[in-house]
């Protein structure tokens, strides 16, 4: 009976000692394909961050031509408007000049009527 129980136990031991192998290993083994999927996740989120990189990179490149186009835009815009400005201060020059000078043209008809008139009066004497 005491050999019985020895027996038993050196089974019951053998047998904890069998699950505690194979315990370990199913752990061992999860923990592997956790490494396996985490190495997965890794190489997925470098991919995805060169990828972010590369659009952050052309982005940039479009945001500076982008600027430069504005700035250009801004200058032609600037010399349009002084353009224009300079036009409608020359319009206006040239209005009050073609005002000055039609009313030269009434005074210089006037005079010529005036001659005209004058001048029949001294061929009529």
């Amino acid at each position: 009976s005491g050999r019985a129980a020895i027996t038993r136990r050196k089974v019951a031991s053998a047998s904890d000692a069998s699950q505690s192998e194979q315990t370990r290993q199913a752990k061992i083994n999860t923990a592997k394909v956790s490494l396996q999927e985490a190495r997965s996740l890794l190489i997925e989120a470098r991919a995805s961050v060169e990828s972010l990189e590369a659009a952050r990179k052309k982005a940039n490149a479009d945001v500076k031509e982008a600027e430069k186009h504005r700035r250009e835009t801004e200058e032609r815009f600037e010399q349009a408007r002084v353009a224009a400005k300079d036009a409608a201060r020359s319009a206006r020059s040239i209005a009050a000049d073609a005002e000055g000078a039609a009313k030269a043209v009434e005074v210089a008809k006037h005079s010529v009527e005036r001659a005209a008139k004058e001048l029949e009066k001294l061929f009529g004497q």
